[in-house]
């Protein structure tokens, strides 16, 4: 018998929850998601909706919880609803996990669906960088330079992490469709300012210049290189370079058919 009370005891899980109050609900919810328990979070989200299946702002915190968890379809379902009872970031957010995953007519959809609603700054910078990054995805780069552009502007002067987050991505593809347009000094002003928004960065380009930012990749590196190179500031173009991947500095200097390109030398040039 003791047995068997045992075993019922494991068997109701977390049936606990049912007697915890709203309050109590949210909070502890709340303190998992916000430290990284994604998937501890869900469980109190499950419980939240159990009581009130409309509740946006669970159905918008569960979505996030299940795409930092890798359950994509069922992400896409609670965005979905999240959007269909006004929570207009469920749109955004379902857009930009389309994007993602590469199912760019859903996620032309999912921003059609917010085209017309009332944003407030932050979820503008949102949308129009979706807009933006969607349209350099379907190759429609000058279009995509604009909406970027334009989501760069909005999202100047804002310094919470959200909206830097979604700012630093604007600036880094605002940089990809200028640089395929030819507009090779707009490209590299909006990659510094990628590198100045993306992390704990430097706050000046000659600050970059001489302290590394930790944050930044082989590959953002050598797009700074690059870029810098194309705008004929070579003394800045090595410094970047020395801190890119090395292959890919190599097929750079094999495509502009110039030895001196990533070897420390000060100057440089197209032969």
């Amino acid at each position: 018998m003791l047995l068997l009370g045992l075993t019922g005891l494991l068997g109701t899980g977390c049936s606990g929850l049912r007697y915890e109050d709203d309050d109590t609900l949210w909070a502890e919810s709340n303190d998992r998601f916000d430290s990284g328990q994604y998937e501890d979070s869900i469980e109190y989200y499950d419980e939240i909706l159990r009581r009130d299946e409309e509740e946006a702002r669970a159905l918008l915190r569960r979505a996030i919880a299940h795409e930092r968890t890798g359950e994509t379809s069922q992400a896409l379902r609670d965005y979905a609803r999240a959007g269909e009872l006004g929570e207009s970031r469920g749109w955004l957010y379902r857009a930009n996990l389309n994007i993602k995953t590469g199912a760019l007519g859903e996620a032309e959809q999912d921003l059609t669906r917010v085209r017309n609603a009332n944003l407030d700054n932050r979820d503008q910078v949102v949308q129009l960088t979706l807009v933006g990054t969607l349209r350099l995805k379907q190759g429609q780069t000058q279009m995509a330079a604009q909406s970027l552009e334009r989501a760069t502007d909005l999202g100047k002067g804002y310094n919470d992490a959200d909206t830097r987050r979604h700012l630093a991505n604007a600036h880094y593809n605002a940089s990809d469709a200028y640089y395929k347009l030819g507009d090779f000094s707009r490209a590299y002003d909006h990659m510094l300012s990628y590198a100045s928004t993306s992390g704990p960065a430097p706050t000046s380009e000659q600050e970059l210049l001489e302290t590394p930012a930790g944050h930044l990749s082989g590959r953002d590196n050598f797009m700074l290189g690059l870029l810098a190179y194309l705008n004929h500031d070579y003394e800045a173009a090595e410094i970047h370079f020395s801190r890119a991947d090395p292959e890919l500095v190599a097929e750079a200097r094999k495509e502009l058919d110039d030895p001196t390109l990533g070897s420390g030398a000060p100057a440089g040039g197209v032969k």
